[in-house]
């Protein structure tokens, strides 16, 4: 599946059920494209810490036959497990997620409990607000947990408004965390209606 395969199963997904978090889910699409090629999703964790973008590995499950077509057909549906946020029902999907700033923490859990395994944990700029997130970073440092992976999706937009009109990040600081990697991204890249704009933080028709 390309890129663009992804994003244009991921839009009729979010079309399909007249809601979700398109902005977010568009900004992962590479992202998240790139990082799978190297994964087991059976064994290794991939965790999507910004939940509201999660569903964006719906259709890399469903073509490696880690969800059902039954339930794929019937996402958002009620008691089907696909649901909008990361649901831990669903095999290749190591924790639920959507209470923003955990995902470190539990990356971290998966990593220094098992160093054979690869642990990939994809974060959004706003949860480096969270103080959760930069005791998990803290941690892994310590510990030397060289089979973790971050990576931050920058795509420049919150809920509120931009990082700087909020409150700016310190973006130096993460060069001493050697596992950090920051991608710059477009939020809704690729649906003109969504691209780049806060607003395509949240859509319903």
């Amino acid at each position: 599946m390309s890129p663009y395969e992804l994003r244009r199963e991921c839009v009729e997904l979010l079309v399909k059920a007249n809601d979700g978090h398109p902005g977010s889910v568009m900004s992962l699409v590479e992202i998240v494209h790139e990082v799978v090629q190297d994964l087991d999703l059976k064994r290794d964790k991939l965790i999507i810490s910004k939940g509201h973008g999660g569903m964006v590995l719906y259709p890399i499950l469903h073509e490696r036959g880690m969800i059902s077509d039954e339930d794929y057909a019937n996402f958002r549906k009620p008691l089907f497990p696909i649901t909008m946020f990361p649901n831990k029902a669903i095999p290749g999907i190591p924790v639920s997620c959507g209470s923003l700033g955990n995902g470190v923490g539990y990356g971290c859990g998966f990593a220094i409990s098992d160093r054979s395994i690869r642990v990939v944990v994809i974060i959004s700029e706003g949860e480096l607000y969270e103080g959760s997130t930069w005791e998990a970073l803290m941690f892994a440092r310590h510990y030397n947990l060289t089979n973790l992976r971050v990576i931050v999706d920058k795509n420049d937009a919150i809920t509120l408004g931009t990082p700087d009109e909020c409150l700016s990040i310190p973006w130096g600081v993460l060069n001493h965390f050697p596992f950090v990697e920051v991608r710059e991204t477009v939020k809704g890249k690729g649906v003109p209606a969504w691209e780049g704009k806060i607003e395509s933080h949240y859509w319903s028709q």
